[in-house]
């Protein structure tokens, strides 16, 4: 009924609390009323707590028994997770940047360099160097099959030449 403290916290240690610090609060009001209670409010140390609050008689006095715990030491556990979730996403969000690293050196650049062999032979060029025919892969089959059309290319030259020759002795 006094709402004096019955015990000495180690929250401060200069001073002995037990019936020298008075808990005087709304959450702890509504407990005496109502019988328990839940709320927020600053207690001794100055600090937001979390309070509950319940009522209970004892020898014919009313007692309340109060659990307090500071909010910011309630909530240390789900900003630690949430500090562990943004590493593993950072973590994974960098696994994913090397995956496309990869990706673009031994999958884009051999695909990209048979495309503009492929083009420069269209162009006529058949001087072209074609690059990884000996890859085991898809990107080496495909190198492997633009080889063959330029070997026609240069077959189809030479015979064209051929023919020009043919034709200029025949005048």
């Amino acid at each position: 009924e006094d709402r004096f403290m019955r015990n000495d916290t180690a929250y401060t240690p200069d001073v002995n609390d037990i019936l020298a610090t008075r808990l005087e609060n709304p959450v702890i009001e509504q407990a005496f009323q109502t019988g328990s209670s839940f709320g927020y409010g600053e207690l001794h140390r100055g600090e937001r707590m979390d309070i509950q609050a319940r009522r209970f008689e004892y020898q014919g006095k009313q007692f309340a028994i109060i659990a307090m715990q500071a909010d910011a030491e309630a909530v240390a556990p789900i900003t630690a997770m949430r500090n562990q979730m943004i590493i593993a996403g950072g973590g994974l969000l960098a696994l994913v940047a090397l995956g496309g690293v990869f990706a673009a050196r031994t999958i884009t650049r051999p695909i990209t360099g048979t495309v503009t062999a492929m083009n420069q032979l269209a162009a006529g060029d058949t001087k072209v160097q074609l690059q990884g025919l000996e890859r085991p892969d898809e990107i080496g089959d495909m190198g492997r099959s633009v080889e063959v059309f330029k070997e026609h290319a240069v077959q189809r030259l030479h015979l064209e030449e051929r023919r020009r020759n043919d034709r200029d002795r025949e005048r």
